[in-house]
Order: structure tokens, then sequence, then C-alpha cells
């Protein structure tokens, strides 16, 4: 796709970090790199996920912290004896009347199966390459996949991937997409939760009529609006 915009459109991409954004009379003028490398801009998205609030001019307006939810791919030996059915549970452990973990299961038409579960509240590390996933968490996901199917277990499925990555959540729940209020041609769109692979490609053109024609005709953006936050005290 991107490979695509570049021969059509010209598309020139970046791949830098950015530090802050320069704003002139309520309007964006140019972001920053790290290094200090300034680039003129008259529009500019935030699409930060995670790391949203690593941006004052986010993180003064409203919070998306990361919630830390885990993975793991198996590959059974018995690639015939697992159907095709996902399942959405809840894990009770033996003797216990709360629920330890929500837990989803994903069989795959390779013969792999991938299982996931939400961790907690972590501090999101500023490099991606430094998430790690938590051991426990690793153990915790092998002893459910062994109680919800046979073919699962430690003896007879290998583990594939082990893998970590933050979720970006909102205090309300609902994504943030809009333009930044007091800051015009500065657009932001994050915080959707687990949803953000599904919910992605409506938000990008959502985004993009916004920044090209002013309003969106495709999706009603009001409700996700970051001047719902406006006046609300922020939350540490």
């Amino acid at each position: 796709m991107i490979d695509r915009a570049v021969e059509k459109h010209g598309v020139k991409v970046e791949i830098a970090k950015l530090e802050r954004l320069e704003v002139e009379e309520g309007r964006v003028g140019s972001v920053v790199l790290e290094g200090g490398r300034v680039l003129e801009a008259d529009a500019v998205v935030l699409a930060l996920g995670p790391w949203s609030s690593k941006l004052v001019l986010l993180s003064s307006l409203f919070r998306v912290y990361g919630l830390k939810a885990h993975s793991l791919v198996l590959e059974p030996r018995e690639h015939s004896s697992i159907t095709p059915h996902a399942l959405s549970l809840t894990y009770y452990p033996s003797g216990r009347e709360t629920p330890l973990v929500d837990l989803e299961v994903y069989p795959r038409p390779t013969g792999e199966v991938y299982l996931c579960g939400v961790g907690e509240v972590e501090e999101v590390p500023d490099d991606p390459e430094e998430i790690r996933s938590n051991p426990e968490w690793k153990e915790l996901l092998r002893r459910v996949a062994k109680n919800v199917s046979s073919y699962l277990g430690e003896e007879v499925a290998r583990v594939k991937a082990e893998q970590a990555c933050f979720l970006p959540c909102t205090d309300d729940g609902v994504p943030v997409i809009g333009e930044v209020p007091g800051v015009k041609g500065c657009y932001v769109a994050t915080g959707h939760n687990c949803w953000g692979i599904l919910n992605g490609p409506a938000t990008g053109a959502a985004v993009a009529e916004l920044v090209v024609d002013g309003h969106s005709s495709i999706v009603a953006l009001k409700r996700f609006s970051p001047a719902r936050f406006l006046g609300l005290s922020r939350k540490a």
C-alpha cells in the first residue's frame, strides 16, 4: 500500500522519532524529530497508539494508558484434531469463585492456535523493542490452553511464539478521533483498545476526509472528538 502511494502520489516515508510539534498562532507549523530535524507541515495526524501520552500536547488534554496483553502461538502435533471454532471464555481456576483471566482462542488455517489474554496496566516503554511478555502469563496461558483442549497441552503442542503488546485505552473507553482543540491542522486518532486493527481502516478514511474536506462523511466523529475532555480534570 505504501509502495503504491509512493508511486502514484509521490509520498515520502520518513522513519523517525517525534519529539514535539511547533504551534504558531493556534495552528500546527512543523514537527521536530529526534536530533532536531524539522519537517514543515500544514497538517499532522497523531496516531501514536499507547505512546499517545508521551506527547505533552495530548497528555495535557486526555490520558491514554497501556493495557498489557499477552499471547501465545501454539503448534499442535495433531493439526487435524483442532476444529475451526474461535472461543471467548473466562477461566475460573479450581477452588476459586472469581475469574482469573478472560481468554480468546483462535485456530488458524495453518494448523496453529493463537491464544491471547489481557494482563495489567503497566508503564509503556519508550522503545517498543523493550516490550517483553511476563513469564507468569506464559505459564498461565499454557495452563489454560491445556484445560481448553488436550491437544494443546505441553506434551503435544509446541510454543511457536510468545508475545506481548500494549493496548491503547482511554479513561472513558471511547477512541479519540478528531482535530485537537486549539491547534488547527493537528489531528489525533488513538485509544481503540483491542479493536485497532478492525477499526483502523475506517478511522484512517475518516481522518483523511477530515484533513482534506474538513468533515467526515463515512463516520460521525462527534462522539470521538478530543474536545469532549475540555474542562475535565486530568487523571495522573
